[in-house]
């Protein structure tokens, strides 16, 4: 028994099989009436509307046959679905290709087989409309016409069916980001703690309300803002400037190293000096693990002479 090569687009074709959802689903009456329709033309005793998946071929519709499915190894439709034109074959026990196949020297006796792919737009062969005799036949071209036709029609259906089920999961994704920034930007306004992303060149592109607060500027003016920036007038614990290149946000987005309780100080447009605690957290690309963003998160912490001074030893300034 030759079992059929895998198509060239195989990786392409059993993609559309599953957007197609159509694997295992209930009886549907549009292919009731295709089967229907096959056997009064054809006059076959097996009509099949088959999908060929990676290890089986499934059908949809059956006329003629009790089982749901059968080997891909087996399937006469595997062989079909490296074309786009009609497989015909007249008598199986005298094609090298199916000669020792069980569906043939067993039930249900595949002898003569005319399969006509289905083909949906993009090119991709899902499976046949195939009609099945158990004796040597000559299919006519009437016949043959008929199942091509059908196959078309169920292609033209399920490329229907996948454009409702793209439209139906491209809603679902558009609400379910929705809902998923509602609760980002739910939780953000919520935090007492002050939250800024840093993108790849250093600069501020997203931040919370408590963020502007504790730095005493608008959310505005925190856009773009890069830690090189003058006007942060950060200092250390020991009372040394804190040049940006050094601030945690920008150490984590060098190295990769998120950064825990760095103690930095920055005075506000009105003067008046805060202390806080950061914490840094680098953001990677799932694609290939680059660092896109920075995560900084920060609280005000008091600070006097003591502890400002413990503070300064502890970091080595």
């Amino acid at each position: 028994m030759a079992r059929a090569p895998y198509p060239l687009d195989e990786a392409t074709r059993l993609d559309a099989l599953m957007r197609a959802a159509i694997l295992d689903t209930e009886a549907e009456q549009y292919f009731e009436d295709i089967v229907d329709s096959v056997q009064q033309v054809v006059s076959a005793p097996i009509v099949l509307i088959s999908m060929v998946d990676e290890w089986r071929q499934w059908f949809k519709a059956r006329r003629g046959l009790d089982v749901q499915e059968t080997p891909r190894d087996q399937a006469f439709c595997a062989h079909a679905i490296l074309s786009d034109v009609t497989l015909i074959v007249q008598d199986s026990r005298q094609d090298g290709r199916f000669q020792d196949n069980p569906l043939v020297t067993g039930e249900p006796r595949v002898i003569a087989y005319a399969g006509a792919p289905i083909v949906l737009e993009n090119g991709a062969r899902l499976g046949t409309v195939c009609a099945i005799d158990q004796t040597p036949r000559q299919w006519s071209a009437a016949e043959i016409a008929h199942l091509e036709r059908n196959a078309r029609l169920v292609a033209r259906h399920i490329d229907a069916r996948r454009a409702h089920l793209e439209q139906d999961r491209q809603r679902f994704l558009e609400m379910a980001l929705a809902r998923a920034e509602l609760r980002y930007q739910s939780v953000l306004e919520s935090m007492s703690e002050g939250m800024v992303v840093h993108g790849v060149s250093g600069a501020i592109i997203d931040s919370n309300p408590a963020a502007a607060h504790i730095l005493g500027v608008s959310e505005d003016q925190l856009f773009g803002r890069v830690s090189k920036d003058p006007a942060w007038r950060a200092i250390k614990t020991s009372g040394d400037d804190f040049p940006g290149d050094e601030h945690p946000a920008m150490v984590t987005l060098r190295t990769g190293i998120p950064q825990h309780g760095v103690i930095m100080g920055v005075e506000t447009q009105k003067g008046e000096r805060r202390w806080l605690s950061i914490n840094s957290y680098p953001v990677r690309r799932p694609s290939d693990g680059a660092i896109h963003q920075v995560v900084a998160v920060f609280r005000i912490v008091e600070m006097n002479a003591a502890t400002i001074e413990k503070s300064a030893r502890a970091s080595g300034s």
